[in-house]
């Protein structure tokens, strides 16, 4: 495998604010101002979150150079955001501070299976993240890029949606490969005709689409499947990866694709996991190109990160090696064209 260049990612960086109580406990202006700041709070930890921030750590884990693209409020979530990534040798010159906003915070309850039994962010349409403009990614951002990341979750608010947009279509243009996951969240945000157009625009500028099967795939193709709707966007030339749970992954691509059975785990928590899948699947694929074998990284990753609480666990070479080697039975099965 080859050397790559920076995988750039574009998405939100905060801390994920893990709640671990036999009940969700009430969420009041007490308990945030408590977080804000940073002070101790019982039942609480505070776990590398953010769709960005979980990408950039799962691929940078892994040895390959990630570029974090955004904004944080000057805040203890933002300076948490910057002080996670730092070990990992991550370059944040390009995750910008505003300090007129402040840092999305996401309180997680987690219940007794490892499930998120609620999850709350605040602020949204206001926080820092949405306020991503051109300056924050010139094209200096760009030198040496291997791939663009983005989630799904920029195109949702103004004006970070346009930005986002235009990124995309510099990328492109460039020959920059660029993978989108889509990060739909349709419990918290309506698809509405014009999110939809939207992410459709986003979908035709990308070379490779993430996304779950039936909350985000099917609807914004039409198709009866996951694998029918991975397939239509593979005849259109792109690289769709759909995300299965425990059940594992499936990917297509023009010339082929390939479905693969979940790596086994004890769950403690599957906070994060879909995105440490993402980020160890382009660690993966910007190296070599290699579908078969960019699956097997994600679902090795994300069978690694279930088995720890909050967002941010993710393997590095030598555990991704040792994953490998234990699953090395479920191999990845040829789907048809």
């Amino acid at each position: 495998m080859s050397a790559p260049g920076s995988v750039l990612c574009l998405g939100d960086y905060h801390a994920d604010i893990i709640l671990q109580a036999a009940a969700a406990p009430a969420v009041d202006a007490a308990l945030l101002a408590d977080i804000a700041q940073g002070r101790p709070v019982p039942s609480i930890t505070y776990a590398s979150g953010g769709v960005g921030g979980s990408v950039c750590a799962a691929i940078a884990r892994l040895g390959v150079p990630a570029r974090p693209l955004g904004v944080v409020g000057d805040d203890f979530l933002g300076r948490y955001a910057r002080q996670v990534l730092a070990p990992l040798g991550v370059d944040t010159t390009y995750l910008h501070t505003d300090p007129h906003r402040r840092t999305m915070m996401v309180l997680c309850h987690i219940a007794g299976d490892g499930e998120r039994s609620f999850s709350y962010g605040f602020p949204m349409e206001q926080a820092a993240d949405v306020f991503f403009y051109p300056q924050h990614a010139p094209d200096s951002a760009l030198a040496g890029a291997a791939a663009l990341y983005v989630s799904g979750i920029q195109l949702i608010f103004s004006p970070g949606c346009d930005t986002a947009i235009e990124l995309m279509e510099r990328c492109r243009s460039r020959g920059i490969p660029v993978a989108m996951d889509l990060n739909l969240r349709p419990d918290n945000f309506a698809l509405d005709d014009a999110l939809q157009k939207r992410y459709r625009r986003a979908i035709d500028l990308c070379d490779i689409v993430f996304g779950s099967g039936e909350e985000e795939l099917m609807p914004l193709t039409g198709a009866a499947t996951p694998l029918a709707a991975a397939q239509q966007l593979a005849a259109r030339g792109k690289v769709a990866v759909c995300k299965l749970g425990a059940q594992g992954a499936l990917a297509c691509g023009p010339n082929g694709g390939y479905r693969l059975a979940g790596y086994p785990a004890q769950v403690a928590d599957t906070v994060g996991a879909g995105d440490t899948f993402v980020g160890a699947f382009l660690a993966r694929y910007v190296q070599d190109g290699d579908l078969a074998g960019s699956l097997q990284w994600g679902c090795a990753a994300g069978s690694y990160s279930v088995r720890f609480t909050g967002a941010g666990h993710s393997p590095d070479r030598s555990q991704m090696s040792a994953l490998l080697a234990e699953n090395s039975h479920i191999l990845p099965q040829t789907l048809p064209l």
